[in-house]
């Protein structure tokens, strides 16, 4: 399935607004999310929204200025978001270029250069997937090369992170202890005063799942419900662990960081 790009429109002039709606429709890869008319309600859009592309216009009602509404959500912006600017006054290209804006359009404005901007905007956008992706695969990898220094009851050890299923807490009278299983299925008993909150900082791999267990999200297969189901070797009935609502949100977020 090809991706979905949020748009948002911020423009006061209710035919050039409806013109561009329009002509966006050709392209099945942008989902237009809201129109403002002004610079208040374009930000709170904007926030609300967290659209891909804005196309805004620099002279807006209430005689808000366009650009000084890019430089005020600046700050404020944390995802990927790029501003095509559209302006009757190209003088104003240079100002905008210079707030590093994705492009600027003059208007009147053509089917043939606003077919120019998204196109380019769509490239940029396959160009940015494919070097995130570039990046996970090599985070990936570090990853799963990656050996931990585990403290246990004999010392230390250092262990190759693939080789790790989970770890477990034993809270009988006498144990009340963290353990390790391996891929193996030995056990390691760890240093008695070992956190979870220790042990997940060991590798972005390891997530806790429940107050007794720790898995190792490489070797998750699937979740359904309140189910985590492994994989070899430690898919048999007696590995099918529950998961809690109180970290399940931690748990579905490094299973697809690493999937």
């Amino acid at each position: 399935m090809n991706p979905t790009y949020k748009v948002v429109i911020i423009e006061d002039d209710a035919v050039i607004a409806r013109l561009l709606q329009y002509l966006l429709l050709d392209y099945s890869a942008l989902q237009i999310v809201g129109t403002a008319t002004n610079a208040n309600d374009g930000r709170i859009l904007i926030k609300e929204t967290h659209p891909d592309l804005i196309f805004l216009d620099i002279q807006l009602e209430n005689k808000d200025n366009g650009l000084d509404l890019y430089r005020l959500l600046q700050p404020e912006i944390n995802w990927s978001m790029q501003v095509v600017v559209f302006s009757s006054h190209l003088e104003m290209a240079i100002e905008a270029l210079h707030l590093t804006v994705f492009d600027f359009l003059k208007k009147p404005f053509d089917k043939i250069d606003l077919e120019f901007v998204v196109n380019k905007f769509l490239l940029f956008k396959k160009k940015e997937t494919e070097e995130r992706e570039k990046l996970n695969a090599l985070l990936g990898k570090s990853l799963l090369m990656q050996k931990i220094k585990i403290n246990t009851i004999i010392g230390t050890e250092l262990i190759s992170v693939t080789k790790i299923g989970y770890f477990e807490y034993d809270n009988h009278i006498n144990q009340q202890r963290w353990s390790v299983v391996l891929t193996n299925q030995k056990r390691i008993l760890l240093k008695r005063k070992t956190s979870a909150e220790s042990i997940v900082e060991y590798s972005s791999l390891f997530t806790q799942i429940n107050q007794r267990l720790i898995i190792n999200t490489f070797f998750l297969d699937k979740v359904e419900g309140y189910l985590c189901f492994m994989l070899k070797p430690f898919d048999h009935d007696k590995q099918i662990f529950l998961l809690s609502r109180k970290y399940g949100k931690m748990l579905h977020q490094n299973a697809l960081s690493i999937k």
